[in-house]
């Protein structure tokens, strides 16, 4: 019997402790989406790295830490698809209009 109140106390334990989890990323979410530059994020994402690799955290921290930056990854990410998209529109209409100057001027001669 001792062994299933043992049972229950971590399962009441660890749902709470995902719960928290829970909030932690959905804090982290309500930051991180688009709160931050793509510079800024990046600059953030150096910093992580660094406090990371440099291994003076405890788990928690170092777990939570990790969520941070691919919160920050997946937001440069995105930045980046944007861009790229807008790069592509520049560059057709660019390529249309030297196609068009390219046929008039040939219908000029």
């Amino acid at each position: 019997m001792s062994e299933e109140v043992t049972i229950n106390k971590k399962t009441k334990s660890s749902k709470k402790d995902l719960k928290n989890n829970l909030e932690i990323t959905e804090n982290l979410n309500s930051q991180c989406n688009n709160s931050y530059s793509f510079e800024q994020a990046s600059k953030e994402l150096d910093e992580i790295i660094s406090k990371l690799e440099n291994g003076n955290l405890n788990l928690k921290d170092s777990v939570d830490l990790y969520e941070k930056g691919a919160l920050l990854i997946e937001q440069c990410n995105g930045t980046l698809e944007k861009m790229s998209g807008v790069i592509t529109i520049i560059r057709d209409k660019i390529e249309k209009s030297f196609v068009c100057k390219t046929k008039s001027d040939e219908s000029i001669d």
